[in-house]
């Protein structure tokens, strides 16, 4: 892998463990916080961006060198209306 892929993938790795780390010791009311009635939870996002890390490592395990695009629906990923206790 080159030297700056390797960089990048590194600092996105350890991104993603902060972000673990922060989302787990948030409680529900800060998960469910969203800025308006039109945007996505803190949960929703969350959700979408695990569904990006699957796909890549399911991506990876497959051996594919470079990402490819998905079929992943990305709007229903993102639909608030999806497991978001939201009013």
């Amino acid at each position: 892998m080159d030297a700056g892929v390797q960089g990048i993938a590194a600092h996105l790795d350890e991104t993603w463990d902060s972000l673990l780390k922060a989302a787990t010791e948030a409680n529900d009311a800060a998960l469910q916080w969203a800025p308006g009635p039109e945007f996505n939870s803190v949960a929703i996002l969350l959700r979408h961006l695990a569904g990006e890390k699957l796909q890549l490592h399911l991506h990876q395990v497959r051996g594919h060198r470079r990402p490819v695009l998905h079929h992943r629906q990305r709007v229903r990923s993102l639909a608030p209306d999806l497991g978001d206790p939201r009013p």
